[in-house]
């Protein structure tokens, strides 16, 4: 007892010594920052401090610390900004160095703010990053690797964040400006394609924009939000599922991702055969899962289950009116009894689901699932009237293309014909009509002339009396 005693009171003594030293190097770094914070000869030494104190904060956890030199850093630029920087070894924040020095500063402020998992902190810093990059002082622009660092910095913020379609457009911007430096495809190339491709078919399937929460798009706090989001990844645009499906297909970002992962993106977004999806798909997830090059993309894998599953029961639901629980468990292989359950329910549920609306009923009694249309005038089934009349014309086009081109013909020569019917008889009807309105608009006049002299008359005799 004596000596548990003893090494507790030890333990003590040193921790409060570690203690008493990380707060006093805390206040050396803060010091030397408020010293140096408008010196422009000492800038380079204000920055390296600023560096060495996120480095201090991450080894250390010192998260409220790290908070701390933020504000301080932050302060410190925005009173540049107001103060006169005309001055002697004043620091003049429209200068290209000092905006570079900044944005190095900021970008490893960014990255351990990300590391310590201090989210609102790492999007403070990417407004204020994103605020330098557009700055008029900026003439040269930020480095590329800046850039990379900013879209990937971004694609983590979105992911924490819950936005599955801003992560995947930060992917894509980042793939796209890593083709344009390297010119050449490389192992990193092949990365940010898998990324990006899994990315965008792990979004949510209801096609309406974040479009994945219908009634929070009615408050303008979302819609502000969005419009943000969007401006930090310089677009015009908010980007949706299938828009950015098609620059997945227009920037070749699937060609160049692994043969594993193009085959997952064909069966999904271009094949699509449901009563086999599942099972064609389960050995392409297992393999991005277990392979030690798809370590960083494990993240997707319960998304892309759902949204596989989502396919297959929606377009079950479309086909056949009932099923058995068996089978359709047997078919849908890559989720489990409780799991398809689950979302089956979820999917039920109109206003909550995010990959629309599929009417089911689970029958435990009788071991079945029985699904119906819903309204006749639906979406889906609108849709699905739509994709039939597009295939039975393309189908016609290539069973009988003579017939479909001399029924073309025929419907071009009657339509030149009535127009060389009707030509005069529409040119009568125009100067008809000119001549009626010049009829009509010179009886308005005349009327209001006697209007005039009837209204001047009287006022003459009223005067006169």
């Amino acid at each position: 007892m004596l000596c548990k005693k003893v090494q507790a009171d030890s333990k003590r003594e040193v921790d409060r010594d570690v203690h008493a030293w990380l707060r006093s190097l805390w206040e050396v770094y803060k010091t030397i920052l408020d010293l140096l914070k408008n010196n422009a000869r000492m800038e380079d030494c204000y920055h390296e401090t600023a560096r060495k104190g996120f480095q201090f904060c991450r080894e250390n956890q010192r998260q409220l610390e790290f908070k701390r030199l933020c504000d301080t850093l932050r302060n410190h630029q925005n009173n540049a900004k107001s103060n006169n920087y005309n001055a002697d070894n004043a620091v003049n924040p429209n200068n290209p160095d000092t905006i570079q020095r900044m944005l190095e500063t900021r970008f490893k402020q960014m990255e351990v703010a990300i590391e310590c998992n201090l989210w609102r902190e790492a999007q403070q810093t990417v407004d204020d990053l994103f605020s330098l990059m557009q700055s008029k002082g900026g003439k040269r622009g930020p480095r590329p690797t800046f850039i990379s660092q900013y879209y990937e910095g971004l694609a983590k913020i979105f992911w924490n964040g819950n936005n599955p379609v801003f992560h995947a457009a930060a992917l894509l911007k980042h793939f796209a400006l890593h083709k344009k430096q390297s010119r050449t495809f490389d192992e990193r190339a092949e990365e940010l394609a898998n990324a990006a491709v899994l990315a965008v078919m792990s979004i949510p399937l209801n096609k309406n924009l974040d479009k994945t929460r219908q009634m929070d798009m009615e408050v303008d706090h979302v819609k502000e939000r969005n419009r943000r989001f969007a401006t930090l990844l310089k677009t015009a645009t908010i980007p949706t599922r299938d828009s950015l499906r098609n620059d997945l297909n227009n920037k070749d970002v699937v060609s160049a991702a692994s043969p594993s992962v193009q085959r997952l993106y064909s069966l999904i977004e271009c094949e699509f055969t449901p009563l086999s999806l599942c099972r064609d798909a389960k050995p392409l997830l297992e393999e991005i899962v277990s392979h030690d090059k798809f370590a960083d993309l494990n993240k997707y894998s319960e998304l892309l289950r759902k949204v596989i599953f989502m396919r297959f029961a929606g377009q079950l639901s479309r086909v056949y009116s009932s099923v058995t629980i068996d089978s359709f468990l047997e078919m849908a292989c890559i989720v489990s009894a409780a799991e398809a359950e689950k979302w089956l329910v979820q999917a039920s549920n109109r206003n909550s689901s995010e990959y629309g609306a599929i009417h089911a009923k689970i029958d435990h009694m009788n071991r079945g699932i029985h699904f119906s249309v819903g309204d006749f005038h639906s979406v889906s089934l609108r849709s699905q009237l739509q994709t039939l009349g597009i295939a039975l014309t393309v189908a016609t086009a290539k069973l009988f293309p003579e017939q479909d081109v001399n029924q073309d013909e025929f419907i071009k020569d009657r339509i030149f014909t009535d127009v060389e019917k009707r030509l005069d008889e529409d040119h009568k009807k125009v100067f008809s009509r000119k001549r009626l309105i010049e009829r009509r608009k010179e009886q308005n006049e005349k009327a209001e002339m006697i209007k005039a002299q009837q209204v001047n008359y009287s006022f003459f005799i009223s005067k006169k009396i």
